[in-house]
């Protein structure tokens, strides 16, 4: 991707209608906007990571896909390309295991019943529950809690 293009995606991530309000959003000049939308130019390293997090993706994929542009040779173009498909993949592998993560969760009822019988079950193997089952009081003696020294 190319710097104007990721303006656009900010611009629509954001609901921004002009250039002037994503200069404010980004609180960069609208000259500089303007250079990279006219005049070709490309973002440097310190606005690529304010993209970055404007539209939630890593740094390095930004980073890459901007060197990518710069680049002269077409070797060096495709070099840079492959990282940054490396850090696309990268992400694309995360959500998938985000996505069956939440498929797996049980259902906010089923944890609450899933907690509430784990609990009882404790519950009824605690020495307080077995006191309280017998109906003999159990509290703690003089010498229960360890005096500390100062």
């Amino acid at each position: 991707m190319k710097t104007v293009a990721y303006l656009d995606a900010i611009k629509s991530r954001h609901g921004l209608k002009s250039d002037y309000q994503l200069g404010k959003f980004m609180g960069w000049s609208f000259s500089t906007i303007s250079g990279y939308r006219r005049r070709g130019r490309e973002m440097g390293d310190e606005h690529c990571l304010q993209v970055a997090e404007a539209l939630h993706l890593d740094a390095g994929q930004v980073l890459a896909d901007i060197q990518a542009a710069r680049a002269k040779s077409p070797e060096t173009r495709k070099a840079w390309e492959g990282v940054a498909r490396a850090f696309r993949g990268a992400a694309a592998v995360l959500l998938a295991i985000i996505a069956v993560a939440a498929l797996l969760v049980a259902s906010p009822g089923q944890a609450v019943a899933g907690a509430q019988g784990a609990s009882e079950r404790l519950l009824n193997r605690s020495i307080h529950y077995t006191h309280y089952q017998m109906g003999t009081a159990w509290a703690p003696g003089p010498n229960y809690l360890p005096t500390l020294e100062l």
